[in-house]
């Protein structure tokens, strides 16, 4: 059976993206090994002029995401500027400089549209209402929300023990985000995803940063122009 190129660049893609990503707060390693084998997740877009760019990564400052995450390089294109954004963790379990490190050649990938990135979307959108809301409402909240709804790497807080998670998501073995917010956020999102339209100017989405195999990807967050 004869294989497209299109689909092996779509499969390298993918390899690349999920084959290794995670946010605990350490800088870097070596993999010498490719992985044999990965789970299917759903294809994503690259994003053009987006292939050499270069990243700074930070602790959010005013709390209100994970990180920041700082993009130069990027040529003009339809989706991301250079600039400063809003980034969030896509794994846990991997390692990430977020004091002023810097990655550079790394590449992005849109989720505009994407059905496996929807809901994870779709709660990017109603993220303000949901702080309006709720004032007790927190970043950590909405990213152990985001771990709960990615599809690849599976996440589930029933599983993962607490102190397994990065340190500023729990202190003296308590956790520092509430469980039963984490449970309505995704109680809400997966009732109402499929309603919301994605297509109006100003819908917010993630561009995925792609970093090397040993750290972990993150996003950041855009608007649809």
């Amino acid at each position: 059976m004869k294989i497209s190129s299109s689909k092996i660049i779509a499969l390298l893609v993918t390899v690349l993206i999920f084959g290794g990503i995670s946010c605990k707060n350490v800088t870097t390693g070596n993999t010498d090994n490719i992985l044999d084998s990965f789970e299917p997740v759903e294809e994503v877009i690259p994003v053009e002029s987006g292939e050499n760019v270069s990243l700074t990564v930070n602790i959010n400052a005013e709390k209100q995401a994970y990180f920041d995450l700082d993009l130069e390089n990027l040529e003009a294109n339809k989706v991301i500027s250079n600039g400063k954004f809003d980034g969030w963790c896509i794994d846990v379990f991997k390692p990430l400089n977020t004091n002023d490190g810097v990655y550079n050649n790394v590449k992005l990938f849109s989720t505009d549209m994407v059905e496996g990135w929807l809901q994870i979307n779709y709660l990017l959108n109603i993220r303000e209402e949901l702080k309006a809301n709720d004032s007790d409402l927190t970043w950590r909240d909405i990213q152990v929300a985001i771990w709960s709804m990615l599809a690849n790497p599976k996440f589930s807080l029933d599983d993962v023990p607490l102190t397994e998670l990065p340190s500023r998501f729990h202190e003296d073995g308590e956790p520092l985000f509430s469980y039963q917010k984490v449970e309505e956020i995704l109680e809400l999102v997966g009732s109402e995803y499929e309603q919301f339209d994605y297509t109006q100017q100003g819908t917010k989405y993630a561009v995925i940063v792609e970093l090397p195999v040993d750290v972990q990807t993150v996003f950041a967050v855009v608007e649809k122009n």
